[in-house]
Formats: C-alpha cells, structure tokens, sequence
C-alpha cells in the first residue's frame, strides 16, 4: 500500500479559532490512520497549549513550535531552543522600536503587558485566526505569564506586534542569521528587506527524523517568510 504522511495544522485547519474538532475532523483523522497512513499535527502552536482534545483524536506525532519540538509515538526525536542571547538581541531592537513580543518555551507562554493590551483592544476579522486565537486564550484563562516571570533560558519562538504600521516597517531590515553548525549568531540590519525562502536548520533536522523513521526517499521542503523576524540556516 501507498502509506502517506499527513501534517495537519491546528488553527484555521483541523479547528476554528480555539474550538474542538468536529466529529468529522476526527473521523477523517482516524479514518487514514486505519488505512496505514500517518497522520501528524505540524503546529506553531507549544505543546502547553495543544489541548488533550486535540491530543485526543489520535495523532502519530506532533511537530510543535513551528519545528522546535518533534514527537512521534510519545518519544522525543527533536528539540531545539532559539539561544537567549539571540532572543534579548532581539526583544532590545524590538522594544526599542514600541513593537512588543510574546515568547513561547517549553513551560508556557511570556509577554510583554503592552502586547497583551493591543491583542485585547484589537478587533479581529474572521480571516485572522491568529488573532481570534490569541484572544480566545486570554478569555479562556489559558497561563499567560508577564515577561518578568521568564526564566531566560531560551525559547521556542517569538511573536510580535505592534499598534502601528510604521513601529513594524523600522524593524524589517533586520535578519537574524544562526548557524547551527558552527554556533554563529549575528542579528544585522540590511539596506533592502530580506526574504525568506529556505529551509530552516530546525525543519531539516525534524524532517530527517521522519524520513528515517518512516519512509526511505521522502522529501519534504517548507518555506518560511516571516514579516518581523526571518531566522534562516545559511549552510
């Protein structure tokens, strides 16, 4: 049989903004999983805050923190914290600029009050499940801790924003470039806007896993273009 691996996302694909899955959903991804196919979730998301109904529908693994943390069958194949010195580089250019963050680690989430502030006042249109999302979790209790509770011991991700348009244009000349290899980190700022079209050092890694685990010749690419911060493998 023709076995497939099947990476679902959570939010604005397996379910709207904070819901649980629909009978459907979780008939479908039973469904393949019976058939011999591997059904995965690929999430932004950190695992504190993928919920057991979620979990509860049965997945073979989980790639979490848009590619930070890897699981398959319970175990652990990959884990990979941005370093802390890269993430206060950056939280100082950002702050600098009136752009404030909220930081994802394998405890919790951490933010800034001001960022918590703007995703409450904000008015979400149905299109930005992003935003619907992050809302819903403050009115859902979920622990969202103030940045003076974050141990600095590296992160999983950052997310941004901001209260205008222009706060967001100053900070896009910068790039944040890691080489994982040689250690090599270096936050520079570009006369031109950087894109983003490569594959990050983080998704090669857990994607290896997968091919060795599952299928011999499987490739995968996935392409990131972040508005504020692009954190790219230059190998």
């Amino acid at each position: 049989m023709d076995r497939k691996l099947i990476f679902l996302d959570i939010d604005g694909t397996l379910i709207t903004a904070m819901k649980k899955p629909s009978p459907q959903t979780v008939r479908a991804v039973r469904g393949a999983r019976a058939k011999g196919h591997k059904v995965f979730v690929c999430t932004g998301r950190n695992m504190p805050i993928i919920g057991e109904d979620i979990r509860a529908v049965g997945f073979d693994g989980i790639i979490s923190s848009a590619g930070g943390h890897v699981e398959v069958e319970d175990k652990v194949l990959f884990d990979h914290l941005l370093p802390e010195d890269v993430i206060q580089e950056c939280l100082s250019l950002f702050h600098e600029h009136g752009v404030y963050s909220r930081i994802e680690n394998q405890d919790g989430i951490y933010t800034d009050p001001q960022m918590e502030a703007l995703l409450r006042a904000a008015k979400a249109d149905r299109g930005n499940s992003e935003l619907i999302r992050m809302q819903r979790e403050i009115e859902a209790g979920i622990p969202i801790r103030p940045y003076e509770q974050y141990p600095k011991k590296g992160a999983y991700k950052i997310c941004f924003t901001a209260s205008s348009l222009e706060a967001v244009e100053e900070t896009k000349p910068y790039e944040a470039l890691i080489d994982m290899g040689s250690n090599i980190v270096e936050l520079k700022k570009f006369p031109t806007r950087p894109t983003a079209n490569s594959i990050t050092a983080t998704s090669k890694a857990a994607l290896a896993h997968m091919e060795n685990k599952y299928f011999t010749g499987l490739r995968l690419a996935i392409c990131f273009s972040f508005p504020l911060l692009i954190i790219s493998n230059q190998s």
